[in-house]
């Protein structure tokens, strides 16, 4: 029997991981004609209803005919799991389909009945009845059934560096960690250094520079998509602003604080060996009246943006 998959780039199950799976339950099916099945496991999503992800699995006949079609529930199960409850699956249909095969030899056949190559034949070399096969289960396993107990999926603790950006000119470098407190659930921080100063030219011929730390935090909640994780929830934002003047009758330096509210977005994409891939975005609003001000002979400059976006890329590792 050969097991394909319709969606070879969601590796939820991996294919190599469902084969083994099967192999190991179902050992090798030797068919008398040389015929043979193929199972074909397929990704699904349904945009309403329960479940919303499932595995939809179809056994075939070689002449294409369906023998068995399910749809697994996939949400909230690790793809080792579902690789196990696949290969369940066809190992009852199997034992099914054994336990009511009509061409089993009958152990109750009187000796006139048999063959006479059977009946001339020694008792240590007559050919035995194949082992009783437990009776096939009314139902479908289900996620209750002890035998297949989903395992909880592993949690995210993720640690990248970010590069983010408020303007395409003013790129920050940083580091960013996220923390699921539960399924879909999630708590991130972090904290970026502008790389290049923000300038501001004055009529009179003075410059003045800033260079700014900033931190934020959020709490977000996401649907998961197989290895892709994504997330939305509100955020807020503190920086702190180093400004210096330049060409001034009296060169200064001072420090200012800002803060801000907003919404974060996410996705967070699981590599092989724990890798990630992070993209961020955010969308903050400055509470001008909460924070402090740079002024120059009594005019502010460097006066931070009311509205302002933030998008961040990274790549990091799940603890």
């Amino acid at each position: 029997m050969s097991i394909e998959t319709g969606s070879p780039d969601a590796l939820c199950p991996e294919l190599e991981s469902t084969r083994s799976a099967v192999r190991r339950r179902l050992g090798e099916l030797v068919m008398p004609s040389g015929s043979g099945f193929v199972a074909k496991y397929t990704i699904g999503h349904a945009p309403e209803g329960s479940p919303r992800d499932f595995v939809r699995l179809e056994l075939r006949a070689a002449d294409g005919a369906v023998l068995l079609a399910r749809e697994l529930p996939l949400e909230g199960e690790s793809c080792s799991t579902m690789a196990e409850v696949i290969a369940l699956v066809l190992d009852r249909h199997f034992r099914a389909l054994l336990a009511h095969d009509p061409a089993a030899p009958d152990s109750e056949a009187s000796p006139t009945e048999a063959s006479p190559t059977e009946a001339t034949m020694p008792a240590a070399a007559a050919p035995q009845p194949p082992p009783a096969s437990p009776e096939p289960l009314a139902a479908e396993p289900t996620w209750a059934s002890p035998a297949i107990a989903p395992a909880s999926p592993a949690r995210l603790d993720e640690l990248a560096l970010d590069l983010a950006f408020r303007r395409l000119e003013r790129p920050a470098l940083g580091v960013r960690a996220t923390f699921e407190l539960r399924p879909r659930l999630y708590l991130g921080t972090a904290l970026h250094l502008s790389l290049i100063p923000d300038r501001e030219t004055l009529r009179d011929g003075g410059e003045v520079t800033s260079r700014d730390a900033v931190w934020r935090a959020y709490a977000a909640w996401g649907p998961t998509f197989g290895p892709l994780r994504t997330y939305l929830g509100p955020g807020m934002r503190t920086s702190v602003a180093r400004g210096a003047g330049s060409g001034l009758p009296r060169d200064a330096a001072g420090y200012r604080a800002s803060w801000a509210l907003g919404v974060d977005v996410g996705a967070i994409w699981s590599m092989h060996d724990a890798w990630t891939l992070h993209i961020s975005a955010a969308l903050d609003v400055t509470l001008s009246e909460l924070g402090g001000r740079f002024y120059v002979a009594g005019s502010e400059v460097l006066e931070p943006a009311t509205l302002q976006g933030w998008l961040g890329i990274g790549a990091g590792y799940d603890l």
